[in-house]
């Protein structure tokens, strides 16, 4: 797993107009709390936090320290972005430990080849990400399914899944993947020539016109 750290510097002031100030200046406030201790007032450089954000997302471990303060472990949490831009305007480092128990949503990655789509069949990723509970320090970057083995017709729900050391909060039901049959697009139906009208129907026509005009 890769390893990510952030230093950021404690903060005394607070409220919105601060915020404002501070992000003018190319900082981005937020909080670090949890593990038992008082939660801190923080704020980061907003290009470097911007930048391990996107990298760790919500289920990486990051190395924060708090410049002539603390060193500890963390989690992203509860990011607030600018509703037009998405520039990050504040987030939450939540402290972890060891023995820590935390709840994150975890991307699934499809894997394998399938025979039903080598045979034709079209995949259907459906769930891309599962919520799960394990301890803070063994979180995975991602959870792979399996689909080699699926054919046409063929799908894999949430319940399917064993994985060791993680218990599963999403719901068992749900459809992770399925394998559909090819799409046949209907032909349009053969336009019908038109046919020349019967002997006898014209000779009728004609005497009915011959009588109407006498």
């Amino acid at each position: 797993m890769n390893k990510f750290s952030l230093t950021v510097q404690a903060r005394t002031r607070h409220g919105k107009q601060y915020a404002k100030q501070a992000r003018r200046k190319g900082l981005v406030p937020a909080t670090l709390y949890g593990a038992g201790a008082n939660p801190v007032s923080v704020q980061a450089d907003a290009r470097t936090l911007t930048r391990v954000f996107h990298q760790a997302r919500t289920t990486a471990i990051i190395d924060v320290t708090v410049e002539g303060g603390e060193t500890c472990q963390a989690l992203f949490r509860e990011p607030v972005f600018h509703p037009l831009n998405d520039t990050l305007l504040h987030v939450d480092l939540m402290r972890v430990s060891s023995t820590s128990m935390v709840r994150v949503e975890v991307p699934v990655e499809i894997v394998g080849s399938s025979k039903g789509v080598l045979a034709g069949g079209i995949l259907d990723h459906v769930l891309h990400a599962l919520e799960v509970e394990c301890q803070a320090l063994a979180i995975p970057e991602r959870i792979p399914v399996d689909v080699t083995q699926l054919e046409i017709g063929d799908h894999i729900t949430v319940g399917e899944l064993k994985l060791e050391g993680l218990r599963i909060l999403t719901d068992t039901d749900q459809t992770i993947v399925t394998i559909s049959a090819p799409r046949v697009e209907e032909e349009a139906p053969a336009e019908e020539e038109p046919t020349a009208a019967e002997p006898e129907l014209v000779k009728r026509k004609k005497a009915t016109e011959e009588e109407e005009e006498s």
